[in-house]
């Protein structure tokens, strides 16, 4: 009997660990109906998109979810957001093959490991999924290269993502709604809301319109040097002006005050030279009185 209670508690111990691990990742969600490609993409909830296997770690989170997802199965095949469109061909030398990424658009992976290499073509869409079949703790996985329209396959999808721009000119970066918005505030009043959305999946305006980081960086450092004009301005320039000002006022000062203390000593001269001028006539007058 005691043995019966605890191999049952260990299972509902077991169970229970299981539905905690096997909550869905905040970036990574399985989505179990079975829906051609361009209709997958379209699934997508919010903001997310067919995801990128890019790197060995999303490789591993995302091998981790779908064998602690729900119903599990030890084979699985997923659509992954990984396409060539009919205007381009398939290139074996390349690791993806000449596919490209839908978050980005981009050729770039880490990883690369085919279950079933692409046949050569350049005239037909052709996407790419997930596929691949647990033994125990052992996993085996790689790509394979479906028709986008006729094949339909469960999928998971990413949150997009953006990297973080680098604008030193800038006063504050601050990420929002979950690095998915980021406002850009230069020195002055001067800022910028940017929103990670789009395919691809890069900075825009909140208008839709690319972001142009450059023309950003160079907004925030022309604010920058007006502010720095600013101080300039108000600590150093206008306290010399002012002392320059009050310099000039106290010259113009002393230079009529000058003036005026000359042209009353000339007054005072001119008044005594008149005085003496006057008693010289007064004396020559009373001289000849006299004679």
């Amino acid at each position: 009997i005691d043995y019966c209670c605890w191999t049952l508690h260990l299972c509902i111990f077991v169970f229970l660990l299981r539905n905690i691990s096997s909550a869905p990742s905040s970036q990574y969600t399985l989505n179990h109906n079975k829906l051609s490609f361009n209709k997958a993409t379209k699934k997508c909830p919010g903001s997310s998109v067919l995801t990128t296997i890019a790197t060995q770690q999303e490789v591993d989170e995302i091998l981790k979810l779908i064998f602690k997802s729900e119903p599990f199965q030890n084979e699985f095949t997923f659509w992954v957001g990984l396409r060539i469109t009919s205007s381009e061909c398939i290139d074996r030398s390349k690791p993806l093959r000449g596919f490209k990424w839908l978050e980005n658009n981009s050729e770039e992976s880490e990883v690369s490991q085919w279950a079933e290499d692409p046949e050569h073509t350049c005239t037909t869409d052709r996407c790419a999924a997930l596929k691949g079949q647990f033994d125990g703790s052992n996993v085996t996985w790689g790509l394979i290269p479906l028709n986008c329209h006729k094949d339909k396959n469960a999928f998971i999808c990413k949150l997009r993502s953006c990297q973080r721009p680098s604008i030193p000119e800038a006063r504050s970066l601050k990420m929002l709604s979950g690095n998915m918005k980021i406002q850009v505030q230069c020195w002055s009043s001067i800022s910028f809301d940017l929103v990670c959305s789009g395919e691809p999946t890069v900075w825009r305006l909140e208008n839709g319109a690319l972001a142009n980081i450059t023309a950003i960086k160079i907004e925030c450092a022309n604010a920058t040097q007006k502010e720095e004009n600013s101080v300039l301005w108000s600590t150093i320039l206008l306290p010399v002006l002012i002392a320059t000002g009050v310099l000039v006022f106290l010259l113009v000062v002393i230079a009529v005050t000058v003036k005026c203390c000359l042209n009353r000593r000339s007054k005072k001269r001119a008044i005594k030279k008149a005085e003496k001028m006057e008693m010289k006539s007064k004396n020559r007058k009373d001289s000849f009185s006299l004679a």
